[in-house]
């Protein structure tokens, strides 16, 4: 099928090739699209015989001087019409429609299609008759469905005023004269000469050809004599009394159809709410909520075209005027069955307006199915009108609203631009991990997880980690456990250094949590890292060898790995691995916990050489301390610091080594401080004693190739303290510029004040303490 663009005159359109249909009067119908914007519709086009004489080009101009003369919602609506003497044919170019009988079979049994069907028909031709005209064509011949599912009257080119029928002349006898018009659906009167047509009533020809319109929808078979209209079996019972009033022979008792319409037929939910949104500006507010109330339910039972093209429009409209949230339910509920191109065209340009609304509810219902409609909402709309009346409910005082718009994020990020995130989403999000309500603060962090995969790979390396190691700190158990589970979701935007030195001695510390859950799910994460850790090793130390293979750094890089490996399962494991290797002394520093639940009343002996901290958090009754070589005034406060760096007489840190305190002994391991005589590592100092240590800004900007720094676990950036009213504890807000503010690195070591949600001392490693 190919197409020829038309253009005679003033008729800027094209067409296809072949007609989808050829009237029994011979108008070919065609579809058509505008050349300009493709806008779809349908062409009537008449070939006018050379031979034709001029009261047979009237006939046929009739059709198109009717389209321009009559409107109704129940007609065909003109777009344009055009008769062109020299190509000798008539256009007329009307919205795209198809002819009945091509859907006839889908909607023969859906007896609420065909109600309302008949119902828009009988509208149409009971508003002709009474403006005094006969239209002299009723049947499936020139009935017509536009895509919204309306059934339209067409076949105009026998309409004829009635005082013409006194001398049987106009379009409508024409047509008879000339065979136009099968005759056996001829009322019995047209072949009856004593009948004066001027005296009968303009309704008669209708009503009659309306019920032959009846029989030929209802009945499967052929139509072909007039006897047959008495065989009311196929006509649906309810109908059955309207049917008969339609056929009787004698004109003058002939029902007029507009008294029909009130049949138990068209007594039906479908056909009540098609009514009643073709009248909804006329009717009060109490009337509209009480019908909006009812139609979410009534969705189901509606046909998908009437709910897509004709519901949906009159609810875009009543909610754009501000008729409320009743009006949101069912709409949203329609918008789930469009595809993009339909709701960027019906709904999108009404979204911003909705967002404005002062309408809490109506926000609410909006946030709340955000995911089915977001997705098309085009990107310029989202970034530069969405968004910002989104953003706005991250600080509502309602918690209701602050959560669903945590929720309706994953939906709309994929569709905001670099600036939006960096520099206003990220924003809110870090101040929303402090939210007073542990909901909020749960939320924040899945909303995080979810969004993570749409984040650049620099915001990716500065946010993740210290977003979600934070939540591990949250009072809150779901929150800590959301945090574990980003860790697990994100997994695969971590280098291997970051699993290493930030997320394994993290996530370690959430295997003894109070929670069950969060403990699995901390066994899990960690498992899942360490296995990585493992894969991993032989194509990380290979590419350090080829660097390095002079330096030495291998092997305290082997090293560290090591220790760090150690350091996860042991913390597992919940046991302490300390002690001497054959001839060899090894110092190290353990982090010790003790929790009521577990350790109340336990006595732990130490190793010989081993610089010890203990902490007592919240949970805790202080363990007793026996060792050899160290005092009892060694035992820190809760989340005491460990330092490393230079020591009294004890020699540099080795790169790579584990940050641990200074001690002494002979021969001390590589990683560690140490390696003067004997005894002469620096003291743990009492708690009253010891003084405040002071952070010292290390900037790091090497990533995964570089050769790992010298000061153990990773880059610092400035965070400063942030009172959290509802925990009781101090929140740190990010160090990072890009964000003003937020999430804090947690690779340092510093003290937290007050309660202590997993009952253990947290080491967050800092490079490089001063005394």
């Amino acid at each position: 099928m190919g197409n020829n663009a038309t253009s005679e005159g003033e008729m800027p359109y094209e067409m296809t090739d072949n007609a989808v249909i050829t009237t029994p009067t011979g108008w070919e119908l065609k579809n058509g699209w505008q050349i300009a914007d493709k806008r779809p519709v349908s062409v009537f086009v008449y070939s006018i015989p050379s031979h034709a004489a001029p009261g047979d080009v009237e006939f046929y101009l009739n059709f198109l001087k009717r389209f321009k003369t009559m409107h109704h919602p129940n007609m065909l609506r003109l777009v344009t019409g055009l008769h062109s003497e020299a190509k000798k044919k008539i256009f007329v170019v009307t919205e795209r429609v198809r002819p009945l009988e091509h859907v006839l079979t889908q909607v023969r049994n859906q007896e609420n299609v065909l109600s309302w069907g008949i119902y828009e028909i009988m509208t149409a031709v009971s508003f002709i008759n009474e403006k005094g005209i006969t239209h002299g064509n009723v049947g499936i011949q020139s009935v017509f469905v536009n895509k919204h599912g309306d059934w339209k009257l067409g076949g105009f080119e026998f309409m004829t005023e009635h005082v013409l029928a006194k001398d049987k002349s106009g379009p409508f006898f024409y047509g008879i004269r000339n065979n136009l018009i099968p005759a056996h659906i001829f009322p019995p009167e047209i072949t009856n000469t004593n009948y004066a047509f001027s005296a009968l009533p303009p309704h008669s020809i209708d009503s009659w050809l309306t019920g032959c319109f009846l029989y030929a929808l209802f009945s499967k078979g052929p139509f072909h004599e007039r006897n047959q209209l008495k065989d009311v079996n196929s006509i649906p019972a309810s109908l059955r009394e309207a049917y008969m009033a339609l056929i009787i022979a004698n004109p003058a008792k002939r029902a007029k159809i507009e008294a029909l319409q009130g049949s138990p037929f068209f007594q039906n939910p479908f056909v009540e709410t098609c009514l009643f949104l073709e009248n909804i500006q006329l009717k009060d507010q109490y009337e509209k909520e009480r019908f909006f109330m009812k139609l979410t339910k009534l969705i189901d039972e509606l046909p998908e075209d009437y709910c897509k093209y004709k519901i949906l429009p009159h609810l875009v409209t009543a909610m754009d005027f501000g008729s409320g949230s009743s009006v949101l339910e069912p709409l949203l509920k329609l918008a789930k069955n469009l595809n993009e191109e339909e709701f960027t065209s019906e709904v999108a340009p009404s979204v911003v307006k909705w967002f404005k609304s002062t309408d809490q509810q109506i926000r609410i219902n909006l946030l709340e199915n955000f995911s089915v409609f977001g997705k098309y909402l085009p990107g310029t709309m989202v970034n530069e009108q969405v968004y910002p009346s989104v953003a706005t409910g991250f600080l509502d005082p309602n918690p209701a609203v602050r959560e669903l718009t945590l929720k309706a994020m994953p939906a709309i990020v994929p569709k905001m631009n670099v600036n939006n995130i960096n520099n206003h989403l990220l924003r809110c999000l870090a101040k929303l991990q402090t939210d007073v309500e542990p909901k909020i603060r749960y939320q924040t962090t899945e909303c995080i997880s979810q969004i993570a995969e749409f984040l650049n790979v620099d915001t990716r390396n500065k946010v993740l980690v210290p977003a979600f190691t934070r939540s591990l700190r949250d009072t809150f158990p779901a929150s800590r456990q959301a945090g574990l589970t980003g860790f697990i979701n994100s997994a695969a935007h971590f280098g291997i250094r970051d699993i290493a030195t930030r997320i394994v001695p993290a996530v370690s510390f959430m295997t003894i949590d109070p929670d069950v859950e969060v403990r699995a799910k901390a066994v899990q994460a960690l498992q899942m890292f360490v296995k990585k850790i493992e894969e991993g090793q032989r194509t990380f130390s290979a590419s350090y060898e080829n660097q390095n293979q002079n330096s030495g750094q291998t092997a305290e890089l082997a090293a560290a790995a090591e220790s760090v490996l150690g350091w996860a399962f042991q913390a597992v494991s919940s046991k302490i691995i300390g002690g001497a290797e054959s001839g060899t002394e090894q110092t190290s520093t353990t982090s010790y916990s003790s929790s009521n639940q577990y350790q109340s009343g336990h006595s732990t002996t130490l190793p010989q050489n081993t610089s010890t901290s203990i902490s007592q958090s919240s949970y805790s009754s202080a363990p007793s301390v026996q060792s050899q070589g160290i005092s009892s005034s060694s035992v820190s406060q809760p989340y005491a610091s460990v330092s490393s760096g230079n020591t009294k007489g004890g020699a540099p840190v080795g790169g790579g080594g584990a940050p641990v305190s200074g001690g002494g002994g002979a021969g001390g391991a590589s990683g560690v401080s140490g390696g003067g005589p004997a005894g002469s590592g620096r003291r743990l100092r009492e708690p009253k004693e010891k003084p405040k240590p002071a952070v010292k800004k290390i900037e790091s900007n090497w990533d995964e190739d570089d050769t790992p720094p010298t000061h153990s676990f990773g880059s610092q950036r400035d965070y400063k303290e942030s009172e959290d009213t509802k925990g009781g504890r101090k929140q740190s807000d990010w160090g990072n510029e890009d964000f003003g503010g937020g999430w804090d690195d947690p690779v340092r070591i510093r003290k937290e004040e007050g309660s202590n949600p997993i009952g253990g001392m947290r080491i967050l490693v800092e490079g490089g303490m001063t005394q």
